[in-house]
């Protein structure tokens, strides 16, 4: 039996974060920071130079002022919702439904969470409760769903 699996969709944050920017937040909250240059040397010297974040830069939930819990509360949120997107996206690019699907390929490295990133887009996405499911929890970056559906007889 043929398997079909979605092409990538890539959702970005909203807002576009430079290495700079980031370099200069860290050096304002941990000024006296033991490590502080060397942290600022391995930030500038890390190839990328801008990033996109769901949230802006200043936010306590991104610079890191905000309590830890909330932080990551936020954060499997926005992973959540862009997650979403993706998959809307992914499905609609495919011209399939949510009763096509038969399994579900999550990934992502934004906070834990119980239940995670896949139980949360199975119920979002309408699917059925019996799709299979492949959490590959914090393995790669990207919070981007892969969805694949079995080709009607």
């Amino acid at each position: 039996m043929p398997v079909y699996v979605s092409r990538p969709t890539t959702v970005l944050g909203d807002h576009k974060v430079t290495t700079s920017e980031i370099a200069d937040d860290i050096l304002a909250h941990h000024p006296d920071h033991p490590r502080l240059r060397a942290i600022l040397r391995v930030v500038g010297n890390c190839g990328v130079r801008t990033r996109h974040f769901t949230r802006p830069l200043n936010s306590p939930t991104v610079s890191g002022s905000g309590d830890m819990g909330e932080r990551a509360r936020v954060a499997f949120g926005d992973a959540l919702a862009m997650a979403e997107r993706a998959a809307v996206t992914a499905l609609d690019t495919a011209g399939l439904t949510a009763g096509d699907i038969d399994a579900i390929v999550t990934t992502h490295t934004t906070s834990w969470a119980i239940p995670n990133l896949d139980v949360n887009l199975i119920e979002r996405l309408g699917l059925r409760p019996t799709v299979r499911r492949l959490a590959l929890t914090t393995v790669a970056c990207p919070g981007v769903p892969t969805l694949s559906s079995v080709p009607p007889n």
